[in-house]
Parts: structure tokens; sequence; C-alpha cells
């Protein structure tokens, strides 16, 4: 809740719904641990019950959602489905070549543009 209403990083609707997001899990996993340990209780934490139930749907919609955020942020697999002709040392050792020649690019294309701008 506090992100939400602090405005820290950007305070748009997303932030909101992010700390919705995180106040219901807190309210959820609270509620089953409260409803866990009075078990022969149940009864008298109707409340929680009732909070639990309000709590799960969005509970369960951030949880699908942050796993689907990690899986699409993890690095992609780019290992070749078929044989290569060529060893993974010469691919690793070409590479490198042109990281190279294209990272020497982009400094000569610096060098360039710091010349051409730097009477201005």
């Amino acid at each position: 809740m506090y992100r939400a209403l602090s405005g820290e990083g950007g305070s748009g609707l997303y932030d909101f719904v992010d700390a919705m997001a995180y106040t219901s899990m807190v309210v959820s996993v609270s509620s089953v641990v409260v409803l866990c340990f009075n078990l022969k209780n149940y009864k008298k934490h109707l409340d929680t019950f009732i909070l639990f139930l309000l709590g799960l749907p969005l509970t369960i919609i951030a949880v699908m959602g942050f796993t689907q955020d990690m899986y699409l942020d993890r690095d992609p697999d780019l290992t070749p489905k078929y044989r290569l002709h060529f060893s993974q040392e010469q691919l690793k050792k070409e590479s490198m070549i042109i990281k190279v020649q294209i990272d020497s690019l982009v400094a000569a294309k610096n060098r360039i543009d710091q010349k051409r701008f730097s009477h201005i």
C-alpha cells in the first residue's frame, strides 16, 4: 500500500494494481495461517475465512502474472535443434571476432559523431 500511495517509481495505475496484488497476497497468506492454527475454532474465525475468499482471486491472478513475468524474463535457449557443420570452439571464436568488429564499428561511429558535434 505504501508504494501505491507514495508514488515511488512512477505512481501510475500499474503501481496501484501491483500494490493491491501484494496486499491481497499478504491477506490471503495470513488468513490461511490463522485458519490453520485455529482449525478447531473455525467458527470463531468466519471473518478470516471471508477475507481469505475475498483476497483469493486477486492472489491467484497476481501469482499467475508474476510467474509469467519470470518465465518471459528468462534468457532464451539459443542452442540449435539440429546438427552443426562446425565445432562449438569455431563458433565461439568467430562470434568473438564478429563482436570485436561490431564494437570497433560502434567506436568509430562514436568518434565521427564526436568530431562532427565537437565544434557546436
